[in-house]
């Protein structure tokens, strides 16, 4: 079963990327093909964190009310670990403008909530110079 999946993937992956390649006339156009699929997982990623995040928290303060009720049936420590883990995903998303590397969260989409255009190719036809 294993076996067949990760077959099944290899294929998938050889479709997609000769599907890349045949718009691409070289490898920088392939780069440049599958920079809108990152910056999507990437707006993708950012999402869930917030999500997951919010839920963690919101689970952190009913954990907390359950703690409150009965100390012996919800420990603190499950308390603080809830926290800590809701605000760090919350934070994960802007990471970025820490570190001032990596897609920031958000930045494919247009103000009308449609992707936006490719960026602008180099005077090569490719990122690569």
């Amino acid at each position: 079963m294993l076996n067949t999946i990760y077959r099944l993937s290899l294929i998938l992956a050889g479709f997609f990327l000769v599907s890349t390649s045949t718009y691409a006339a070289s490898l920088g156009g392939v780069a440049n093909n599958m920079l809108e699929p990152v910056t999507l997982v990437s707006d993708f990623m950012g999402t869930a964190a917030i999500v997951v995040g919010a839920g963690c928290l919101f689970a952190s303060f009913f954990k907390y009310f359950q703690h409150r009720s009965n100390p012996f049936q919800v420990t603190m420590t499950t308390v603080v670990i809830f926290f800590v883990i809701g605000a760090l995903l919350l934070v994960l998303p802007f990471a970025y403008k820490l570190t001032g590397v990596g897609i920031p969260y958000g930045a494919s989409l247009q103000s009308s909530g449609a992707l936006a255009p490719p960026p602008p190719a180099a005077a090569s036809g490719t990122i690569y110079q």
